[in-house]
This record gives C-alpha cells, structure tokens and sequence, in this order.
C-alpha cells in the first residue's frame, strides 16, 4: 500500500468526504443522523462516491480522473487512478478480488487527495 493511502485513511471519513467535494466544488450538508450519507446542495441528493458507482463515475468525470488496471504486479493486482497532470494525487489500490471496488476507492482516494492538496479559500 503507498503511503498517500495509508495517510488518507488515517482521516475519518466525513474528512474524506470533504476534502473529496472540496476537489469537485461541490457544497455537502451532513445530516443530522449518523446513518445518512451527506447531500449535494442545494439538490438534497445523497452523495457517496467512495460506496456508489454511479458517484464515484461523475467524480472521476468531473476531475478528469485517469484509470489504469495494472495487471498482476508481483503478488498483487493494483488499479492506478490520478487527475490528469497530477501525479501527486496518484493512488494505487490492491484490487483484492473486486476490480470494481478497487477502482471506485482509487477513484476516491484521488478526488480526496486533490482537495487535500487545494488551498482554503479563504488564503
């Protein structure tokens, strides 16, 4: 596992959340119960890229997300997503069996990492 995924899940997930929205520019409302995804606003839709295909697509839409299977790399197999031209915010994911999760977590971890590496607004 590379470091920059080993530091990003060291986050709580609603930081991931943010720092993943914070990438695509998009304005989330967390809900006041702990079982609810957050929401896009104003739309009120439920947003949950790091769990939802569907989600996961438009962020890699969205940023301009490159996705590379790596085929069998040794003893693992890897998914290799990055916003293009950034390759600081590179994420390798072992694909364990679900190539599918694999990616749709690359895809996550790299949106996070994007926004991580934005300034606040208010600098």
């Amino acid at each position: 596992m590379n470091q920059a995924l080993t530091n990003l899940q060291n986050l709580t997930e609603r930081e991931q959340v943010d720092f993943a929205a914070k990438a695509v520019g998009l304005t989330i409302e967390w809900p006041r119960m702990d079982d609810m995804p957050p929401a896009i606003m104003p739309s009120f839709e439920y947003w949950r890229p790091k769990t939802n295909g569907d989600d996961a697509l438009a962020l890699a839409a969205a940023l301009d997300i490159q996705t590379e299977y790596i085929g069998p790399n040794g003893a693992t197999t890897e998914v290799n997503c990055y916003p293009r031209g950034r390759g600081d915010c590179a994420v390798n994911m072992p694909v364990e069996g679900d190539k599918v999760a694999a990616t749709r977590m690359a895809i996550f971890y790299s949106a996070v990492l994007l926004g991580m590496s934005m300034p606040d607004k208010a600098e």
